[in-house]
């Protein structure tokens, strides 16, 4: 159980393995097999403006532990989920 990231040693080839209840956090590992595999998609201006539209943050350590950036992000979800 669980979601795991496989990517080869020369960065040719990633992959995403889940299964509930590690789907739930999918988004998220495919953000970082993004960033190990293929830095230079992301880091554009353009990329960087819709990643903030999706994601309340990208840094998983800010998330973790900033109770403001916790609640806020827990609203958003809340709230698009409308519950």
């Amino acid at each position: 159980m669980g979601t795991e990231i496989i990517i080869s040693e020369d960065l040719s080839y990633g992959t995403l393995l889940g299964a509930s209840p590690g789907a739930s956090v999918s988004p998220e590992v495919m953000l970082r097999c993004i960033e190990k595999m293929i830095p230079e998609l992301i880091e554009t201006e353009e990329a960087q403006k819709k990643l903030s539209e999706i994601f309340i943050t990208t840094n998983l350590k800010e998330l973790m532990n900033d109770p403001n950036v916790y609640r806020k992000a827990k609203s958003i979800s809340n709230k698009l989920l409308k519950i």
